[in-house]
């Protein structure tokens, strides 16, 4: 961490001291969280700053937090910006058109913002003169927010993002009518690897989604679906075939490793063994399963061994 120097009988600026806290948030921002954040940028915590609808011309932006990467900033003023809004934030769009359909932006950028003022004895450096003057002792990062309006037609397209801004939401707004329903708001956030946003190397992987970046909310409704793909219920007996309590079950929607698999039977938290049953593959797209004992109506889950 770069560390502010002063010297026995050095002269201090105002700069000298104003940087220590700047000197700060380099490194917690542009170091440490940025690797912990395994190295995401222009993104939102969960719900941060979430665009919703309010009403036809209406829209909301929710409280949260997220970081922007300016890489034109000087040092030592860190190049990851934060953004934070810590309450709901109303913004209108403009009226509709007439005859034709446009998409409207919700932007937003980081600004440095003076946040407190005081008065202050300030002496003035060419004359010498001491007064009373209101100066600005604290300042923060805030959000500046844009609606960046598109143009009506036929076939409308989302105008460009402004510089220097993060767009959060593009918005249908419908001719005459306005944003008609939430489905007219698109989501454009990008998410912060917290959660079920962390991100996972997948890419070596076969059974679920396949990438360098993804998501593990992803990959834990990948094995859900698997496991559920795998579920069978049985309703009555008349779902066996007579007294040997035989049934077949169509397995094609599975992956042709998945069929090759030895399969046992969760049954009730019984392992199907111990009902003394026995699971064969009578052709390349079924799995039948016997039993030597009667088993109560329920939703069984074959697991590949």
């Amino acid at each position: 961490m770069p560390r502010q120097n002063f010297t026995d009988g050095m002269e201090l600026t105002f700069g000298d001291l104003s940087n220590l806290p700047v000197r700060t948030e380099k490194e917690l921002y542009d170091r440490v969280l940025f690797q912990m954040l395994q190295g995401v940028e222009d993104a939102f915590f969960g719900s941060g700053l979430l665009v919703t609808r309010t009403s036809s011309t209406e829209l909301q932006i929710a409280s949260g937090l997220g970081f922007q990467t300016d890489s034109t900033v000087v040092s030592p003023e860190p190049t990851k910006r934060l953004i934070y809004q810590e309450a709901v934030e109303s913004v209108s769009i403009e009226a509709p058109d007439a005859t034709n359909d446009r998409i409207d932006l919700v932007c937003v950028r980081a600004a440095r913002s003076n946040t407190s003022s005081a008065t202050r004895k300030f002496k003035d450096a060419s004359t010498s003169v001491i007064s009373n003057e209101t100066l600005v002792i604290e300042t923060d990062w805030e959000p500046v927010f844009l609606v960046v309006e598109g143009t009506p037609a036929g076939s409308p397209a989302a105008p460009a993002v402004p510089s220097g801004y993060l767009k959060l939401a593009e918005v249908v707004v419908t001719a005459v009518t306005g944003i008609a329903a939430s489905g007219a708001i698109t989501d454009t956030r990008d998410s912060l690897p917290v959660g079920g946003d962390i991100q996972l190397d997948t890419s070596a992987l076969t059974q679920i989604t396949s990438g360098v970046d993804t998501k593990l909310k992803t990959v834990i409704s990948d094995i859900d679906s698997k496991l559920s793909q795998n579920a069978i219920s049985v309703e009555d007996a008349s779902n066996w075939d007579g007294s040997t309590k035989v049934h077949t079950y169509d397995v094609s929607a599975l992956t042709d490793d998945a069929r090759k698999m030895i399969w046992a039977l969760k049954a009730n938290g019984d392992n199907w063994k111990d009902m003394g049953g026995e699971i064969d593959h009578p052709t390349a797209t079924q799995v039948r399963v016997t039993f030597g004992v009667d088993i109560a109506s329920g939703t069984y889950t074959l697991v590949g061994r």
